[in-house]
């Protein structure tokens, strides 16, 4: 990666948002594996800036629990400190990303055996999400509760099951719900299953048009987006915007907030295509270099 250092700041900018980018938090390994070759500059290097300060964090903290998932506990230790120390100076001590890399820190010292510190950490991301966003919120409930709430879930989702049927749209309403506690929780696997059993079975007990149906359509698309996913989800958010508009009208607040992260994705995505064809231009030149 020296020939972008050589290209000058434009190139390194927009790798590093490239990166921040891509590099997905979990358990998506074959990414993982075919980024983590790139990861020194991040590793050894120091922003310019505090843009490229929080792109740098960004991959630090991923490229962290990566690390850790496949024992290189140190090395992933390493990363996620400094991804903790950018943070709280860019960001602050309470900022929502700060206590992700503070509560993913806490994990990788747990795996260590680290246990009084793993739990100071933890502690403190969990106090610092209750406060800035209260204890519901599915940002604190990975901060330590989601255990207890996806019980709960499942409890509550057997006995809708059981009094009502599988096709209730309040069986359905549980089964939405437990989608977004495992969504919490970074298991897209299963929060995926459930979030179609919703929308299929909204669609069939209710129609398509039905507000549940949508709301369930804009859910779903909300998760596709969260593992980048970006054309499977700007399909769903472009349904369920344009129904919401018919069916609600323009100026409902459900329609205003659906258009608005549809807004958002497809900005994301244009930003994303110009920052491929930035990179494609950028090692088009470096080839051409003796």
């Amino acid at each position: 990666m020296a020939f972008l250092y050589r290209r000058g700041a434009t190139a390194k900018r927009a790798f590093f948002r490239v990166m921040s980018r891509e590099y997905p938090m979990g358990r998506y390994w074959t990414t993982c594996r075919a980024l983590d070759p790139h990861i020194e500059p991040f590793e050894e290097g120091e922003p310019e800036d505090e843009g490229e300060g929080e792109d740098m964090a960004a991959v630090l903290t991923c490229a962290g629990y990566y690390r850790s998932m496949i024992g290189s506990y140190k090395a992933g230790e390493r990363m996620l400190r400094k991804a903790v120390h950018l943070r709280e100076i860019i960001l602050g001590l309470e900022n929502s990303a700060t206590l992700t890399s503070v509560g993913t820190l806490g994990l990788v010292l747990q795996q260590q055996g680290e246990y009084e510190e793993g739990e100071e950490m933890h502690r403190r991301a969990l106090e610092g999400r209750e406060k800035a966003l209260g204890a519901e919120h599915p940002d604190t409930l990975t901060s330590g509760k989601y255990d207890e709430a996806e019980g709960m879930h499942r409890r509550a989702l057997e006995g809708w099951e059981k009094a009502l049927g599988a096709e209730h749209p309040w069986t359905l309403t549980s089964v939405n719900n437990l989608g977004k506690v495992l969504r919490a929780q970074g298991k897209y696997g299963e929060a995926e299953e459930m979030h179609r059993r919703a929308l299929e079975g909204y669609e069939k007990a209710l129609g398509a048009e039905h507000p549940d149906t949508l709301t369930s359509t804009w859910g779903l698309g909300h998760l596709l987006r969260s593992q980048s996913r970006l054309h499977e989800s700007e399909c769903l958010y472009d349904r369920a915007w344009e129904w919401f508009h018919a069916v609600l009208g323009s100026d409902h607040p459900t329609t205003v907030a659906c258009g608005q992260e549809r807004s958002s994705l497809k900005q994301e995505m244009e930003e994303q295509l110009e920052d491929a064809r930035l990179w494609v231009a950028e090692l088009s030149l470096a080839s051409q270099e003796p």
